[in-house]
């Protein structure tokens, strides 16, 4: 009975993984960006900052020094206790093109701080990006909005983090990496879900219909989630060029990335129905894959288990090959099975502590 369960388990995972690589591999291969179009326009780039003195030292220049005619980049510090305004003005001296905005007291949660920019903002095209992100290229922001218009009025960009040299960091990549992939294509499919807030593109009026913050106060994170969760999904689009991403740093010690997944976790019970089931299903196939995989290793079915995980880690190297602009370590790709399972076992803790201990914010 009990091998029949876990030989049934791994029936479902091997059917919904090549079902879903299959898809992300034609997906990505022939339905590009819906639409294309060449007309640069004036942007207006938000960034939010409490405490961020030293990532605005060394990322800020390269977004005021992008290749638009006419764009604002709005920082709000939001009541930020180190050098972070003394940065923000000697930055303005040298670029005019900075328009900083203190408030007096520290949001409780991040999106105050967002709607405060976007508030101040004077052009219709809205770029999103966070202290911490540094843009791949001068094009970043025409490339994000290029392509918004009355019928595409979000665009999904793409965020990876810089490679450490680490056992965390390699976790970090292939969590980023795979959800990415899934993000991007579910976007395609005109079913969008979530976007990164460390690079996103709307269309200003569109933001200001859709966004319901207001609502959202409870919620500790996810504010790029719910815009995507609330949005009309044939008005989203992509935007995957590889000059179009920006870059982050990514979290140096455990407990760092622990606290900031236990805010990003608390945002999916908000998703819509459908959408909990298709990715709860998803994540249902990844930990019966390798329990069904463990547990027959230890039968006279060791060599379906061994045949199986070759399968999928077969599956998951064509379909990280196929999205290879959007891998930054190899390592995700020779120590799959090992770096899975870590993190589904890391994954499985954050969702138990949150049900037990709230995360902090921003």
């Amino acid at each position: 009975m009990f091998i029949t369960l876990l030989i049934s388990l791994l029936g479902f995972s091997l059917s919904l993984y090549l079902l879903s690589n299959i898809s992300f591999i034609y997906l990505n291969k022939y339905q590009k960006s819906r639409c294309k179009s060449s007309e640069e326009k004036p942007v207006s780039i938000v960034i939010c900052a409490h405490n961020e003195a030293k990532n605005l030292y060394k990322n800020l220049p390269k977004i005021l020094q992008q290749e638009l005619k006419q764009f604002e980049v709005i920082v709000v510090n939001d009541n930020s206790t180190d050098e972070t305004q003394t940065i923000l003005e000697k930055f303005q001296m040298k670029f005019p093109r900075l328009k900083p905005i203190q408030l007096s007291g520290q949001q409780p949660r991040k999106r105050q701080a967002l709607l405060a920019g976007v508030e101040a903002s004077k052009y219709d095209y809205l770029v999103f990006t966070d202290a911490d992100c540094q843009p791949s290229s001068q094009d970043w922001a025409n490339l994000m909005t290029q392509n918004l218009s009355s019928n595409i009025q979000l665009i999904l960009g793409v965020s990876p983090y810089k490679t450490k040299a680490s056992w965390l960091n390699a976790l970090i990549q292939l969590e980023t990496t795979s959800t990415v992939i899934q993000y991007i294509n579910f976007a395609r499919l005109k079913n969008a879900y979530m976007g990164v807030g460390r690079n996103l593109a709307v269309v200003k009026s569109a933001f200001v219909k859709y966004n319901r913050f207001n609502s959202d106060q409870h919620l500790e994170s996810g504010d790029d989630d719910m815009l995507v969760q609330r949005f009309p999904k044939e008005n989203i689009d992509v935007q995957t060029d590889k000059r179009a991403f920006t870059e982050s740093e990514p979290k140096t010690k455990l407990k760092q990335w622990i606290n900031q997944k236990q805010r990003h976790y608390t945002t999916a019970p908000n998703y819509h129905l459908s959408q909990k089931l298709e990715l709860g299903a998803i994540g249902l196939a990844r930990i019966s894959a390798l329990i069904s995989i463990i547990g027959l290793s230890f039968t006279e079915y060791w060599l379906l288990a061994i045949i199986s995980l070759i399968t999928i880690w077969s599956l998951q190297i064509a379909v990280f090959i196929n999205h290879k602009s959007f891998i930054k370590s190899l390592k995700i790709l020779l120590f799959w099975p090992i770096l899975e399972l870590n993190l589904v076992i890391l994954q499985l803790y954050i969702l138990i502590l949150n049900q037990f201990k709230t995360p902090k914010y921003w």
